[in-house]
């Protein structure tokens, strides 16, 4: 049987595009965002998934890419999103006037 290195699971009333829910890493910070994803290719299962990283470390984020890289059968590529920062009501309407 296979031993996961992290928490790991299934995210409730969602499908994927193998028709089972979503999978989802969900990581050990206190804020819960989706900030990463990686895409596997299973050869074995002639399967490609998207699993979701939520509220990972970049440790976390590591290992879970390594654990999906360390087969034979098995390849990995990990998303990152870029950071999101909170604009200012200043910067609101300067991006909103460049808009204009």
């Amino acid at each position: 049987s296979l031993v996961y290195p992290l928490d790991y699971g299934y995210l409730k009333e969602t499908s994927g595009g193998d028709g089972n829910e979503l999978d989802i890493w969900p990581g050990t910070c206190t804020e819960a965002k989706l900030d990463a994803i990686v895409c596997t290719v299973d050869h074995l299962k002639k399967d490609v998934e998207v699993k979701l990283l939520v509220g990972c470390t970049e440790q976390e984020k590591t290992i879970i890419c390594e654990f999906h890289n360390n087969s034979k059968y098995m390849a990995a590529i990990l998303l990152k999103r870029k950071e999101w920062r909170v604009l200012n009501y200043i910067e609101c309407e300067v991006w909103r006037a460049k808009r204009a």
